[in-house]
């Protein structure tokens, strides 16, 4: 009887061992780097894609994304306080999501998630990113010296195999075998 127990145990742990895995959440980045001026109403366009550092369309998942924007103010328009003394630039930033318009200065900016950016990332794995001067400054002049995307999911659940689900049915066979013995020489 112990034998019948162990055969078991050892037919589910096999089984088990080979058809799941632990899944932890990976971190996928993208970014940009350089030098781009945004120069009155100008539009600029940047695609940041996490294919490259692993994600795949089909089956991972991005539940959330931080978007850092790293922008350089031409003019010194703040006084020693840092109030806004003349001509500041107004700049937006969509993250294929609307962003109010926000004074520009040098440094870097962070953006959440919105709505749309997720569905662009889970779609193709890349997010649009249109950086803009704003129409309470149309003579605004600044720079774009990088961009990094950092987004945070799930990966895809491996799901069994055909050769799994066979094994599980060999030990099952296999169990109802030993039973089957087991009552004929009792």
């Amino acid at each position: 009887m112990k034998k019948y127990f162990k055969g078991i145990a050892v037919a589910a742990a096999l089984t088990l061992g080979l058809s799941t895995q632990a899944v932890a959440a990976p971190n996928w980045t993208a970014s940009w780097s350089g030098h781009e001026v945004v120069n009155g109403l100008d539009i600029d366009l940047f695609v940041l894609d996490i294919t490259a550092d692993g994600f795949d369309p089909l089956w991972d998942e991005v539940d959330n994304y931080v978007l850092r924007v790293r922008l350089r103010d031409y003019d010194r328009d703040r006084n020693f306080l840092g109030a806004c003394i003349r001509n500041c630039e107004y700049g937006h930033v969509y993250p294929d999501g609307s962003v109010l318009p926000f004074e520009v200065d040098s440094g870097v900016y962070e953006f959440g998630s919105t709505d749309l950016g997720l569905t662009d990332i889970n779609n193709d794995g890349d997010l649009n990113v249109i950086i803009t001067g704003s129409l309470l400054s149309p003579d605004a002049e600044f720079g774009v010296t990088g961009l990094q995307l950092l987004a945070y999911g799930t990966e895809g659940v491996d799901v069994p195999e055909p050769s799994t689900l066979a094994l599980l049915g060999l030990g099952l066979v296999g169990v109802g075998l030993t039973r089957r013995r087991m009552k004929k020489s009792a």
